[in-house]
Order: structure tokens, then sequence, then C-alpha cells
């Protein structure tokens, strides 16, 4: 009889965790703060993904999924406190939404537009609101949203533009050689860009568009290679050319054999906010093994 009132009270405590009630009384949350410690700051970070995958039941978590909220260094270790929102960014922004009784301020990027996650929220509520997305996050009437790796490619967009030809394979080997040829009517400038397992990296940028261009040059190169890892059968490899009608400023972002470090370098975000009147077209490739 004990255990089955036992039962009873946790059941209870579950239930009325979601009803309205005070601020104080326990509510139930997708927010957690986890806590980890390392030899280096890097360290630390490995072992929050660890600890969120074990205590979350969570298979996909990657060292940028979560904000830190403080760390220090304390007998020669990094200890830090973490924010980890285990819930996905479709379903914050589409609760986040719904507390305003009137639509909101429309999406003036019409680039963005074409991504898998801006068209989710329009088939739910019928129009596009205006969502910043800088980083890795997203910026929506003063609330800021983290969005983790792995939902990265909800955000890159398929653009067709008939006078853009983008010559590279449907489908490459790991380890195979492969040219990416671009050809273009319109006059201006042509910047080359790739993202690869969420890496955005700049192939060439601000190249004249008097003539098609192949990359790497032919004459001084045998091609560009992807070698899969012992843990990928596949992975897509997303090409973008942009053509814009007046040189970019394009310094702060990564060159595909730059040396990076992780530090203030912008991302593909910021990319797509910088080329918003730029023509482009874009092809995926899948990599096999």
């Amino acid at each position: 009889m004990k255990y089955f009132i036992l039962i009873s009270i946790f059941f209870n405590i579950s239930v009325l965790a979601d009803v309205i009630s005070p601020s104080w009384y326990p509510k139930k949350t997708n927010t957690y703060k986890i806590h980890s410690y390392g030899k280096t700051i890097d360290e630390a970070k490995i072992n929050a993904t660890q600890k969120i995958q074990n205590d979350l039941n969570v298979t996909q978590v990657n060292v940028s999924d979560f904000v830190i909220l403080r760390k220090e260094l304390f007998e020669n270790k990094i200890f830090i406190e973490l924010e980890y929102i285990n819930e996905s960014i479709e379903n914050q922004i589409k609760n986040k939404i719904k507390t305003y009784a009137f639509k909101q301020e429309v999406l003036a990027n019409t680039l963005m537009q074409n991504t898998v996650f801006f068209n989710e929220i329009y088939n739910e509520f019928g129009y596009y609101p205006n969502i910043e997305l800088h980083d890795n996050f997203l910026y929506f009437n003063n609330n800021k949203f983290l969005i983790k790796k792995h939902e990265l490619p909800k955000f890159y967009s398929t653009f067709i533009n008939e006078n853009i030809t983008l010559d590279i394979k449907d489908e490459l080997q790991s380890q195979e050689n492969f040219f990416i040829e671009v050809d273009t009517s319109y006059e201006g400038y042509l910047t080359l860009v790739r993202i690869y397992k969420g890496e955005f990296a700049i192939l060439f940028k601000n190249k004249e568009t008097k003539n098609s261009i192949i990359f790497p040059n032919f004459k001084i190169s045998d091609g560009m290679q992807i070698n899969l890892d012992d843990s990928s059968y596949d992975e897509d490899l997303l090409t973008l050319a942009v053509v814009c009608s007046e040189i970019k400023d394009f310094s702060s972002y990564s060159m595909l054999l730059d040396i990076k470090d992780g530090t203030n370098v912008m991302t593909f975000s910021d990319f797509i906010n910088e080329v918003s009147n730029c023509k482009i077209t874009s092809k995926t490739t899948k990599i096999i093994k």
C-alpha cells in the first residue's frame, strides 16, 4: 500500500507541474542548467555534451549547442555552468509567436524564405515573421534563440538562377578529385562558397565575370577532394555561386585554405544577409564512400 501511495504522489506532482500556478511553483521546462569541468575549456565543453546526452537522453549534442553562463578557473581546472534548451528551434519560435495576438512584422530578406525553417513557420502561421539570423542565433522581437549545429541545414536555402550555371557533379566518391565550373551572363563580381558538415568557407571571392571560371585552376591543380571519416557513410556538400554588382568586403569570412582559430569568423547567416541584393544559384552534391 505504501508503494502505491508513493506512485500516486509522484504522478500528482507531474500533473500539477503543467497547470496554471504561482511563480514560485515548479513548472515543466525544457531549459536546463548543466555544470561541468575539465583541465581546459574544450575538455569542460566535451564533458558537458556527454552529461547532456546521459542526463537528458539526447543523441545529437555539439559543443556549440549551449550557452555558457559562467566559467571559472579553480584549482587548475575550468568549471562551467551552461544553459541547454532541449527543444527544437522551430518549437521555440512557434511558441513565442503564439504569445502575440496579432501578426508581427514581415520578414524583409526574401532569400531566407527559401529555407526549410521559414517554410515550416509559414505553413503554420501563413506569413514570414521578421526573424533575423546572425551567427548561430535567431533574433525575434528582442528574444535570442540558439540554433544547434544539427539544425543549421534548415537555414541553407536552395537557390535557382537560370543565368548562373554551377557545374559540379551530383555525386562524388570520397577522395575523388573534382572541379567546379561557374558561368554567368551577369556582369559583376563572382564569389563561390561551400558548406560542408556545418562549416562555411569561401572558395574564391569578387572575381569579375568576364569568362567562365574553373576552381581550382586545372593548370596548377589536380582538383579538390573530400575525405569521409569512418563515422560517415555519406555527407552533403552545398555549393553556392553568388554574383554581386559591386565588390563585397568578405575579409572577415573564412577562406577554404585559411588556418582558422574559430574566433571572430563570420558565418553563413551573416553571408546571406550580406548578399541579399545579389544573384545566387546553388547545388547540393552527395559525397559517398
